[in-house]
């Protein structure tokens, strides 16, 4: 009896022990090949400046839409030429290892110029992980946790308003129907 209590003890610790690393692993939510490397310099684009990030999370009521909106900007030098004399810079929020949306600008070679990118997503950030990730690997920018300002509110609509017609639309329509009906009819009655 008491083997089996150390073997249900062993066990539990092992349990506890995975559960603990399945944690240790949602610390982040960007996934570690997707992070910087420092140890890159001069292939690729650089930033000549401060890189700024700024994000609200829209919490609606129940049954409505909530969604984020995050802005990173930051003046960029093109340093590689990815085509026709541009540097790609790409720009992405990642929510618990999953990538959320993503935008990709470009910057002529050589130059400096003010990039603003901006990432939207549905509904609200996971819970694996604080806030949301942010990361541009080009210019080694990345804030993971990053927190969003949190604000009430819904979705923009994106709905399109159901087309109406003016009342004399409607009763020109209507006409338009009898006569087309009578019209009918008395295509039947000469045929009989």
């Amino acid at each position: 009896m008491r083997k089996s209590r150390q073997k249900s003890a062993l066990i539990t610790i092992a349990a506890l022990i995975v559960t603990l690393n399945a944690y240790a692993a949602w610390d982040r939510n960007i996934p570690k090949d997707r992070l910087p490397d420092p140890g890159r310099s001069g292939v690729e684009a650089a930033a000549a400046g401060p890189i700024v990030a700024v994000g609200t999370q829209t919490v609606a009521g129940e049954g409505e839409c909530s969604f984020n909106s995050y802005t990173i900007s930051g003046d960029v030098t093109g340093d590689t030429d990815d085509g026709g004399g541009l540097d790609s810079v790409t720009c992405e929020v990642w929510d618990d290892g999953a990538l959320k949306d993503s935008e990709t600008l470009t910057v002529p070679v050589g130059a400096t110029q003010l990039l603003e990118f901006n990432l939207e997503f549905e509904g609200e950030f996971g819970t694996g992980a604080a806030g949301v990730g942010l990361v541009c690997n080009e210019i080694g920018f990345s804030a993971d946790p990053f927190i969003p300002e949190e604000v009430a509110g819904s979705c923009p609509s994106m709905a399109v308003g159901v087309p109406t017609m003016p009342r004399s639309g409607l009763l020109i329509l209507v006409s338009l129907i009898g006569l087309l009906g009578l019209s009918v009819l008395f295509m039947r009655r000469q045929k009989t």
